[in-house]
């Protein structure tokens, strides 16, 4: 949030309204993803609840700026990850579906000759690793058997469906 906060302010825009919500730690290729699927889902939930009803209320809250400490620690874990297209690669259990493709927000990847392809925009979302239904993506030699993880409610159509609204 905080980085967010600073973002925001650095583009000129106000923000009225700031917090955080507790997610599924799905950073894939950092870390084994750990905890149970429907905690986290419903820890999200009801974070989420309650920040609509919030800004429902109109309710206006201080955004800070990120303390340096946070700022680095931040800087140092993407840096790890920025632009990891070369180290994502795609197994024969691919079946040529363009899940991948669809639901990602960089439109990094294409299909060529039934593979994706990976080219030089990636965000490190890893959306493609996440949504794939064979587990045919993987990132280094890190992901193969590691836990994948999607939103019950939010599935790849979804995503798909607001990255194509806010392409055009």
């Amino acid at each position: 949030l905080t980085l967010a906060g600073e973002m925001i302010r650095q583009k000129g825009w106000t923000a009225n309204y700031g917090a955080a919500i507790r997610s599924y730690p799905n950073a894939v290729t950092a870390y084994p993803m750990i905890g149970g699927k429907k905690f986290f889902a419903k820890l999200t939930e009801n974070g989420a609840k309650h920040i609509v009803k919030d800004i429902l209320a109109k309710q206006k809250t201080s955004i800070s700026n990120p303390g340096a400490e946070a700022k680095s620690k931040h800087e140092k874990f993407m840096v790890k990850f920025s632009n990891t297209y070369s180290d994502f690669h795609v197994n024969d259990d691919c079946i040529s579906c363009g899940i991948c493709k669809n639901v990602c927000p960089a439109k990094n990847i294409s299909i060529e000759s039934k593979k994706p392809v990976f080219h030089h925009h990636c965000e490190s979302c890893m959306a493609c690793i996440q949504h794939c239904p064979k587990r045919a993506i993987n990132y280094q030699d890190k992901t193969q058997k590691r836990g994948r993880y999607t939103h019950p409610d939010i599935g790849h159509k979804v995503i798909a469906s607001y990255y194509k609204e806010t392409m055009k």
